[in-house]
């Protein structure tokens, strides 16, 4: 709850125009992604219910989510557990500024969803 509630206080701060859903566990979150079919995800790897690579797993499975844009945030060492996955990966060691982090996600959405 206290990252969900920092990382809400933080997008919201520069970025009053944005629209911004949370969910409390994976079951949650699959199911506020299947009604409101957010332009972008940040997911958290460790939750209370199911992980995030659980969650992700879901995700590739389900026809209406499998192509949803999504980030992976994490407080856990890539070096110790490698953050992987069939579509982009991305670490920094000392981590990424929110501005950096939406930065990112918009610059990837744009790049994802340009046409071929």
């Amino acid at each position: 709850p206290d990252t969900v509630y920092t990382l809400t206080k933080m997008l919201n701060g520069p970025n009053e125009e944005v629209e911004i859903a949370t969910a409390g566990s994976g079951a949650e979150a699959l199911d506020e992604m299947r009604a409101l079919r957010p332009d972008l995800v940040l997911l958290d790897v460790i939750m209370p219910d199911m992980d995030g690579w659980q969650v992700l797993d879901k995700m590739a499975e389900d026809e209406a989510l499998r192509d949803m844009p999504v980030l992976v945030i994490s407080a856990t060492d890539p070096r110790d557990e490698p953050i992987s996955s069939g579509l982009v990966a991305a670490t920094m060691g000392e981590g990424l500024s929110i501005d950096q982090l939406m930065r990112c996600a918009q610059t990837l959405v744009d790049l994802l969803l340009r046409p071929a």
